[in-house]
């Protein structure tokens, strides 16, 4: 819409985003998988998980391709950065049994799930009680869509990159203590670091020389 009008009315048209998509660097692009030339040095892929869930492959954001960048670079000792939408484990949650979505009951944002077993409001602050049930149906089982920075953290354990793995997020800032470790351990990282961190965290601590 905002084009639109701009072309509407002769004015010029910018777009800005703190994490653009491949669409706006690469527009043609269409094959998910094949590398795009985007720098001669570090060729750009675009990978489409629904394929790898249909093979039967992972039931986690971090496709096979993935798991071998990450491996190659833990052998070559050279930190790595995965930027997530989010902090927690899902963007959202729908009860396995009647699809409901599962919202603040203040400001009908879509709850995320935490680790200790709560749903919690990432805009107002609302923590529902420990293993709640849905609101429509009672039932207590949830489904989660999306990664957030804890999921993502989870699943590099799971697949075997237990060790060294550092998460940045607001969860991880909020106490002054753990900013001051972060940063240290941001600006001294071990070679083996895999850092998961959301976009702002990202963009407002000091980031070490990368492998990917």
């Amino acid at each position: 819409i905002a084009f639109e009008i701009a072309q509407r009315e002769h004015v010029p048209f910018i777009r800005l985003s703190a994490a653009p998509g491949i669409g706006y660097f690469l527009p043609d692009a269409k094959t998910a998988g094949t590398p795009f030339i985007f720098d001669a040095q570090r060729p750009l892929v675009a990978i489409d998980l629904r394929q790898s869930y249909k093979r039967g492959g992972l039931s986690q954001p971090l496709s096979p391709r993935l798991i071998d960048a990450l491996r190659e670079a833990r052998s070559a000792r050279q930190p790595v950065l995965i930027l997530v939408k989010q902090r927690g484990i899902a963007r959202f949650s729908l009860c396995a049994k009647c699809q409901t979505p599962v919202r603040c009951p203040n400001c009908q944002a879509a709850l995320s799930e935490a680790k200790e077993g709560h749903f919690r409001c990432l805009a107002c602050g609302y923590r529902t009680t420990l293993f709640p049930s849905c609101k429509e149906c009672g039932h207590m089982h949830f489904k989660n869509f999306g990664a957030g920075t804890e999921k993502i953290a989870r699943d590099l354990t799971r697949a075997g990159f237990g060790e060294h793995i550092i998460v940045v997020d607001r969860d991880a800032q909020a106490r002054k203590a753990e900013t001051e470790s972060l940063i240290a351990a941001l600006r001294t990282p071990s070679p083996q670091a895999i850092i998961v961190a959301t976009y702002e965290s990202a963009y407002s601590l000091p980031l070490p020389p990368l492998g990917l």
